[in-house]
């Protein structure tokens, strides 16, 4: 994505990159000894949460998906399909527990990792950042041709043959024996775009009361100022990028109060002036958005 991202903006040879792991990136960027840093999931969203940086870029801006998946040798998986089975059937159970009960999810991960339970809830909730769905999709094998092609231009690694790399037949099994349709899951795709904008509820959670939908961004906005007003603890709040569809915390978005008095949300503050400078309306403070919506 890093790569990408530079080499479309032209901005390769004005860069200097340097390997850090996301927690010395992150250590880094709250000190301001480094300007920024790519990381992955879910470094960029535990920053904002901490107030330390903020997300300047997200890689569904490059227009390739992304996703995580297991590698298991040849010669094992032969050797031991129970085992490779085994540790796909644990891996499906965790992602139907973590649909079950996302907020359960985050508080017990949150538990096992250190990781903020409000950021992990970012990723794991309805409209949350991830799928919890395991099948691989021919989008996911073009995008790793792609990945590959890319790296082999910048970084000169080897050739690498997907058709003997990739091998859904332990995957397809698992999903058999769990009682689960594997083609369907193979044609189906999440598309946050598809859900912007605001398609989904603002959401606001609770200290005391939990986790509260809302019909809109701006009916959000107003509880989370009566909250305050009352004293009331809140843990965070959530909405969605209007462009992209991508849920984000509201202490971090850019709020606009669109010409039909609709408010929206924004990842990037240059989109958020875009929208105005095109369709009118009015950027909201941050501090105090609910004032300006009278």
């Amino acid at each position: 994505m890093t790569l990408k991202v530079l080499r479309d903006a032209g901005l390769s040879d004005k860069v200097t990159l340097v390997n850090q792991s996301p927690p010395v990136g992150a250590a880094n960027i709250a000190a301001g000894k480094i300007d920024a840093h790519a990381d992955f999931c879910p470094w960029s969203e535990i920053m904002e949460f901490r107030g330390t940086a903020r997300k300047i870029y997200d890689g569904s801006e490059a227009g390739i998906p992304t996703f995580h998946g297991i590698v298991v040798r040849d010669d094992f998986a032969r050797q031991y399909p129970e085992v490779v089975e085994g540790v796909l059937k644990a891996t499906l159970a965790a992602q139907q527990w973590i649909s079950e009960d996302p907020r359960r999810a985050a508080e017990k991960v949150a538990e096992w990792t250190g990781v903020e339970k409000e950021v992990l809830y970012l990723y794991f909730s309805q409209g949350g950042i991830s799928t919890m769905e395991a099948s691989i999709k021919p989008q996911w094998v073009e995008a790793m041709k792609y990945d590959h092609a890319l790296l082999q231009q910048e970084m000169q690694i080897p050739d690498l043959d997907f058709a003997s790399w990739i091998d859904d037949s332990y995957l397809k099994k698992a999903y058999a024996d769990m009682g689960l349709d594997y083609a369907a899951a193979v044609a189906s795709a999440v598309s946050p775009v598809a859900r912007a904008p605001g398609r989904k509820p603002a959401e606001i959670w609770f200290r005391d009361q939990g986790i509260v939908a809302y019909d809109s961004t701006a009916a959000m906005l107003a509880a989370e100022a009566d909250a305050k007003a009352s004293g009331e603890t809140i843990n965070a709040t959530y909405v969605y990028d209007n462009l992209t569809g991508l849920k984000l915390f509201g202490k971090a978005a850019y709020l606009v109060k669109d010409a039909s008095g609709e408010v929206l949300a924004f990842m990037k503050k240059s989109d958020s002036e875009q929208h105005i400078a095109q369709h009118g309306g009015s950027a909201l403070l941050t501090d105090a958005p609910v004032a300006m919506l009278d």
